[in-house]
């Protein structure tokens, strides 16, 4: 069934003259090809090959400066590939994912870094789907130049198919649905969308989740100061309204203005508030009334100004000092 491939010694070296120097210019950046579509040079049964194809190939390999060969090297790359799918020698997703994961220029530490891929598709304006399909043919073109490179032997009929798709043309129609043609014909009653809600209803369910935060103290990274009997004493005597948890019913009007308030607006916060004071104290019963209309605390004031029992400690200092000194 198979023949030595030495008896074609002749034709194999032919033919891996021309693959490793068609395919050996071709790796990532074939990637780049973003030629306006009206550009190209040769079309390979509807896969069209571009002037930017051309100019990659020579930038990977100097050595390579004659255009006309070139275009025939990628022609002949491209045959093959033809040749290779209309059998659906396809790589599986576990082998392109592989392709993907070894290409050097994505990995970091010699790991696959996604970012790097990412930031590589975004940079050259290349979409997942692009990227993949070209990985997927340049496999393909591997997997066939191994058939030569790893084996002494070749099936017949393989050999005589690989000799005739060099000069083999494919003409090839499609047809495009489009898939907005046939929104209009589908109808989706409310009793449908509640069966398949019903029929499914553990992909719309949401795991159970908590937030947790916490603090762990341990008695091996924790200082203990000992603190002598006079200073606890001293902190007593000085805090001994805190400790007594003394506690006063304040209320307030409130008027505020900005840090970055200027002289004349602060005079004019001034004369409002003693306006007001005038008002308590002819009338000291209007308290509430009054914190309603001018105190801009808005909770407070909703409440006639009360901001309930504040004991030391809980409030600004002058505002504390100043509450708790006052006669009941």
């Amino acid at each position: 069934m198979f023949n030595i491939v030495e008896k074609h010694q002749i034709f194999v070296k032919t033919i891996m003259v021309i693959i490793i120097i068609s395919f050996g210019l071709w790796g990532i950046g074939s990637y780049f090809n973003m030629s306006n579509d009206n550009e190209y040079v040769a079309s390979v049964n509807n896969n069209k090959i571009y002037l930017q194809d051309i100019d990659n190939a020579i930038q990977q390999n100097k050595q390579q400066t004659d255009k006309s060969q070139v275009l025939y090297n990628l022609i002949n790359r491209q045959l093959i590939l033809n040749n290779a799918k209309s059998y659906y020698l396809n790589p599986t997703t576990d082998e392109l994912q592989q392709e993907i994961g070894n290409i050097s220029l994505f990995k970091n530490d010699g790991k696959f870094d996604l970012n790097k891929y990412t930031d590589f598709l975004r940079t050259n304006n290349i979409s997942p789907e692009q990227f993949q399909g070209n990985v997927s043919d340049q496999f393909i073109i591997n997997q066939t130049m191994n058939i030569f490179k790893n084996s002494s032997f070749v099936a017949n009929k393989f050999l005589n198919q690989f000799v005739r798709l060099l000069s083999k043309e494919r003409n090839i129609s499609i047809y495009s649905i489009d898939p907005q043609k046939f929104y209009s014909q589908i109808t989706i009653t409310t009793k449908q969308i509640q069966d398949y809600y019903t029929q499914n209803i553990n992909q719309f369910n949401i795991p159970e989740q908590i937030k947790l935060q916490y603090i762990m103290l341990s008695p091996d990274v924790i200082k203990i100061n000992k603190i002598s009997n006079d200073r606890i004493q001293a902190y007593i005597k000085k805090n001994m309204a805190k400790l007594n948890n003394q506690q006063i019913n304040v209320s307030h009007i409130l008027f505020a203005f900005s840090v970055n308030a200027n002289k004349d607006t602060k005079e004019q916060i001034k004369i409002k508030a003693m306006k007001v004071l005038n008002q308590l104290q002819k009338n000291p019963n209007k308290f509430n009334l009054l914190a309603r209309q001018y105190s801009d605390d808005m909770l407070s004031a909703k409440k006639g100004g009360n901001l309930g029992y504040i004991s030391h400690g809980t409030m600004d200092t002058t505002f504390e000092k100043s509450a708790f000194s006052l006669k009941l």
